[in-house]
């Protein structure tokens, strides 16, 4: 598994360079096709951009600032761990209602055990003869182009 993990390691941290060279590659293909720039701007083409100019436009969006700053909130809280026992304590309560999954398991137990309940009741209108099975659908099949039938002669 390390072994095939290697190849995609390196993929991963090298194929950001490439994104000045492709966006200049989309930018050239679809530039003849466009009258002018005008147009360019209303089918959504943005002008080709290095991978430098790339890379500060990413960094500066507003939801890259955002994981940035969750991210150094994550860090920080866990450099002052023990200084923060105390409100982990507080928090007691909200762990333990998180670890019953906020009741949502009791919510799929509930569905998974009518819909068990349903499939056992409907069990007896099974009669394991796939001749009765076919004759059934063959029936439904029927009755249904019957009614579109009925409704496309109106």
């Amino acid at each position: 598994m390390r072994v095939a993990l290697i190849p995609l390691a390196i993929g991963t941290l090298t194929t950001w360079l490439l994104a000045g060279p492709f966006s200049t590659l989309i930018h050239t293909t679809f530039a003849p096709f466009l009258a002018h720039a005008a147009e360019e701007q209303s089918h959504g083409i943005a002008p080709a951009l290095t991978t430098l100019e790339m890379v500060a436009e990413v960094v500066t969006a507003p939801a890259t600032l955002i994981a940035l700053a969750v991210i150094a909130l994550g860090l920080a809280a866990w450099w002052w761990r023990n200084k923060l026992t105390a409100v982990s304590n507080g928090l007691r309560w909200l762990g333990n209602i998180a670890a019953g999954s906020f009741g949502f398991e009791a919510v799929n137990s509930a569905v998974v055990r009518a819909t068990q309940n349903v499939a056992n009741a409907l069990r007896a209108t099974q009669t394991g003869y796939l001749n009765w099975n076919i004759v059934g659908i063959v029936g439904g099949l029927i009755l249904v182009l019957a009614v579109v039938a009925m409704g496309a002669a109106r």
